[in-house]
């Protein structure tokens, strides 16, 4: 499978999605508990009058951009009901705390000021200290760089599965980690699952050993053991993908949501769940690479194939609606998935294809009574299946073509993402790869 090359080339844009997707966490809350703020016993401090907002700064970019930050701050609490437009700012070094902060700029409030709890991550005497997640990302896009107070060591932990590989660490691994663990990464190493002292659900994984508590620094920092961090598995993917991962192995059933698509083939088998849209160029690509495939292998047993509607392109939701009204109509998965073959290969010529396309495709296979009764019922699936996207963008599965293979005999899954490149995502010697390793012990 090729998709490391060009994929690692959007290691930057990766990054600023998880840093925004980050930001929207703490701005609409965690969505989960917030670790328990960390208070202590008040600590010699710098003389800033109270109230105040207290900006603590380690170089002199950061000191120079004091005014821009928290003018930002300002504003972006104001969004959330809190007015402290007019609290006077103290600036300070970070040499007048003697406690170190996670990050610097780091940003403080001082005195008797209401402001969301989901902002606060540590209280010490008069003070609250606001997520430094926070003031990194305002830092971040302000232009100055963020300089940390603690350390730690990047492990990447690798899975068992094919393409599952890092084909090309970036150069600037370490800076990537660093911003989005909050913490000075001083080295990266490759580890395998049983090198740790707990079992991971996903792989390969991201994670940041240090002696400091890093769930402080933002909300989606979790730790799977003492010691260990890595992100809450809703950012999982995206911190996959800014290091140029784009495929990742499950050990836990995928979720009950897929089995909603057409199903192909028998239970016995493995499953393949094909997220799909039939404007997307790349799926159509994939069938028109595998279609012959897919039908070889489900019929010699070897692979159950599901067919789920993950509308990307809303012009091509009738005529979703009315494919899996066909196969409601008749529970035939083959004349689905003929109908399906005939539109992917019309849009691969330049077609962009309608519902008309698909009525056409269908009254070639079946009879007119039945295209007739599938077209009566596209009312309520339309429904249904702006419902089922949805969902499964909640659940983080955002881009066509996107394949979840899985054996519930050993307990073994993979997801491919969709494609962002030219190329087939999955060729055969991928799938004789992959089906292989699926029904292996361990």
């Amino acid at each position: 499978m090729r998709l490391g090359r060009t994929k690692v080339a959007l290691t930057a844009a990766a990054l600023a999605a998880t840093l925004v997707a980050a930001l929207l966490l703490l701005l609409r809350g965690a969505g989960g508990p917030l670790p328990p703020p960390f208070t202590g016993p008040p600590e010699p401090v710098a003389k800033c009058a109270e109230p105040s907002l207290v900006y603590v700064y380690a170089t002199d970019a950061q000191r120079k951009a004091a005014d821009e930050i928290t003018s930002t701050l300002k504003m972006m609490l104001q969004q959330r009901g809190v007015n402290i437009i007019n609290l006077p700012v103290c600036a300070v070094p970070a040499s007048s705390f003697e406690r170190r902060f996670q990050v610097y700029p780091a940003l403080l409030i001082r005195g008797n000021v209401t402001v969301p709890g989901d902002y606060v991550s540590s209280t010490f005497g008069e003070y609250k200290e606001l997520y430094p997640l926070l003031s990194a990302i305002i830092a971040y896009y302000s232009g100055v760089q963020v300089s940390y107070g603690y350390s730690g060591e990047a492990l990447l932990v690798a899975g068992t599965a094919p393409l599952t590989d890092l084909s090309q660490e970036p150069s600037n691994l370490r800076e990537i980690l660093s911003q989005v663990f909050l913490v000075n990464v001083t080295k990266v190493e490759k580890v395998s699952p049983g090198a740790l002292p707990f079992k991971l659900e996903v792989l390969p994984a991201v994670l940041v050993k240090s002696d400091y508590n890093l769930s402080r620094g933002a909300p989606y920092i979790v730790s799977p053991g003492s010691g260990f961090y890595t992100v809450r598995e809703d950012l999982h993917r995206s911190i996959l993908q800014s290091i140029g991962v784009f495929a990742y192995e499950l050990r836990r059933s995928p979720p009950q949501l897929l089995e909603e698509g057409v199903s192909m083939g028998s239970g016995s088998a493995p499953t393949l769940y094909i997220l799909e849209d039939y404007h997307c160029p790349y799926c159509a690509k994939f069938y028109e690479a595998n279609a012959n495939l897919l039908l070889e292998l489900v019929k010699q047993g070897k692979l159950r194939v599901v067919f789920v509607d993950l509308v990307v392109h809303p012009e091509v939701a009738p005529i979703h609606a009315f494919t899996w009204c066909l196969h409601n109509t008749t529970g035939n998965a083959y004349l689905y998935f003929n109908v399906s073959r005939s539109l992917y290969d019309l849009f691969s010529k330049g077609t962009s294809t309608s519902l008309d396309d698909a009525v056409k495709a269908a009254l070639s296979l079946a009879s007119p009574d039945v295209v007739n009764a599938s077209k009566a019922c596209m009312p309520r699936r339309q429904g249904t299946l702006q419902e089922l996207s949805s969902s499964l963008r909640s659940l983080g599965f955002t881009g066509t073509p996107t394949f979840v293979f899985w054996n519930p005999a050993t307990g073994k899954g993979l997801v491919v993402e969709g494609c962002l490149d030219l190329n087939v995502c999955i060729k055969e010697e991928d799938f004789t790869r992959v089906l292989e390793w699926l029904c292996s012990k361990g």
